[in-house]
């Protein structure tokens, strides 16, 4: 009976249909909609195993991880360079003054840098970019190796941060690409 109610329903909805007396077969919406059902199951496997990457504290999927973020990065601050409003400008600059002023006060923290990264990628106004830099943001990807990375840095990151802020304020794309990556290959 269970199942009964269950074909019917599937009947209903478009996914099957009823061939007198010899059963139900699948119609194009039903293969459509088993289709589309799979592929979101491949994509819950492949998202499984990008959060494994992403919280991963294996040196080699590190490097892989930041040679993502490198291609993603620059083609954000890219677009950004493009799309970024004056507010936002703004907010990246007091960001930026905010870190400088913790450094100097010996407060080294890799969350100022995520902030600004997260800033870059709105501004970038691309939804894909956006959602996978709060994906490793959500995630904390790295923190603590940033964290121990940046306290070793002889020169801190944020000189970086102000030619790629200057590139992205003169809505030069191709100079805030070029930042972003010696930002990041820093």
């Amino acid at each position: 009976a269970t199942i009964g109610r269950v074909l019917n329903h599937l009947n209903k909805k478009g996914y099957l249909e009823k061939k007198s007396f010899q059963g139900r077969v699948i119609t194009k919406k039903g293969k459509a909609a088993m289709e589309q059902a799979q592929g979101l199951e491949q994509i819950g496997t492949y998202q499984n195993e990008l959060v494994g990457l992403l919280n991963s504290k294996v040196l080699n999927h590190f490097i892989m991880v930041l040679e993502a973020r490198r291609a993603i990065e620059c083609e954000t601050a890219k677009l950004a360079a493009q799309f970024i409003t004056d507010r936002e400008l703004d907010k990246l600059k007091k960001l930026e003054k905010k870190r400088e002023q913790d450094y100097s006060k010996g407060i080294i923290s890799a969350k100022p840098d995520i902030d600004i990264h997260k800033m870059i990628a709105e501004a970038s106004r691309n939804k894909v970019f956006i959602a996978l830099i709060l994906m490793i943001d959500v995630l904390h990807q790295q923190s603590d190796v940033f964290d121990y990375m940046l306290r070793r840095m002889k020169k801190p990151a944020f000189i970086s941060h102000k030619k790629l802020i200057d590139a992205l304020e003169s809505r030069d794309p191709s100079k805030a690409k070029k930042c972003m990556l010696n930002h990041v290959n820093s």
